[in-house]
Parts: structure tokens; sequence; C-alpha cells
């Protein structure tokens, strides 16, 4: 029994995802597949290191890359997207830069998960 409590004790700690340190071109690149999962990994490290109220949208642009979507607030990037057994989304992560006069005023991480 204690061994079996070890095992799985260790199997638990290798699934566990690691947080990457950013990197600009491996998040351009994340999406080529439309999952953008591996994005999740360098997501904390980017809002702590990388990013400021203020920054210029080009900015942005010149890090991230292209947005995943534009409107007149602001501009949002794919974090993770799950299907499950779905062709619509059932939980997502998006980057959401609030943006005026081409700053960004505001940034956030939204999680959404469906009922």
């Amino acid at each position: 029994m204690k061994n079996l409590l070890m095992l799985l004790f260790i199997f638990l700690i290798c699934c566990d995802k690691k947080q990457e340190q950013f990197n600009s071109e491996k998040w351009k690149n994340a999406c080529a597949d439309s999952f953008c999962n591996d994005r999740e990994l360098m997501v904390q490290d980017l809002l702590k290191s990388r990013l400021i109220v203020g920054m210029l949208e080009d900015k942005i642009i010149s890090l991230l890359g292209k947005p995943n979507n534009v409107d007149s607030v602001g501009i949002r990037y794919d974090v993770f997207i799950d299907y499950g057994w779905n062709i619509d989304p059932i939980e997502t992560k998006t980057l959401e830069f609030k943006i005026k006069n081409h700053r960004a005023i505001d940034f956030s991480l939204e999680h959404w998960k469906a009922e």
C-alpha cells in the first residue's frame, strides 16, 4: 500500500504542467495547429515580466504576433482551448488587451468554462 501511494505521488508530480519562461518565437508559432495550448505554459511569465500598462499596441504585436481577435475595444490572444469531445470549446483562456490611443490601458487573462 505504501508503495502504491508513493507511485501515485510520483505520477501526479510528473504530470503537473510546468511553467516556462516566455519565448516570443515559440508563442508566435504555438497556434499553427489551431490549438494554442503551449502558450498556457508561458503566460504567467509573460504577465509578470514582459507586459506593462501603457505599452504600445505595435510593441505588443511585435512581441506576441498577430492577435487572434481584434475589435474596437482591444486585441485578444488565445492561450488555451479545450474542445473535449465537441466541436465547440468547453474551456478557454484568453489574454485580452484593452487598447486606447494605440496603448494598452489594461490587460488580463480571462478564463471561460462551459457549465
